[in-house]
């Protein structure tokens, strides 16, 4: 489902459970074939206020642990976040930020649920 808010085309992506120590995915492309000016994904526990940062557009936080991979080809429209061994601290919703040069700018919203934490 797409809402309009902003000039920000938001995607609410889905729920997901995963199981405690293994790796899982987040998707995050524009839905258009065009390139990406800049992409981010940010992580918000949850009940707290303030999002963290986890990609700016050129690297991973670093201080953030090496768990989190990402796989972006801007060129394509594409910035997925991998996430390795799970665990209850990333319990959170996850936002993926990507912006066009042709469409403006996409978000997409993933809330994830750790198994077994």
């Amino acid at each position: 489902m797409l809402h309009v808010v902003d000039a920000v085309t938001q995607t609410n992506g889905r729920n997901m459970s995963v199981a405690a120590g293994s790796t899982v995915t987040l998707n995050c492309s524009s839905p258009v074939s065009t390139s990406v000016v800049h992409a981010e994904w940010e992580f918000r526990r949850l009940n707290t206020g303030r999002p963290m940062l986890i990609y700016d557009g050129s690297r991973i936080n670093p201080e953030l642990p090496d768990k989190y991979v990402t796989r972006c080809n801007l060129l394509s429209g594409i910035c997925d976040l991998q996430i390795n061994r799970l665990q209850a601290d990333d319990v959170g919703k996850y936002r993926c930020y990507l912006r066009t040069k042709n469409i403006g700018a996409v978000a997409y919203v993933y809330k994830l649920a750790v198994i077994g934490a």
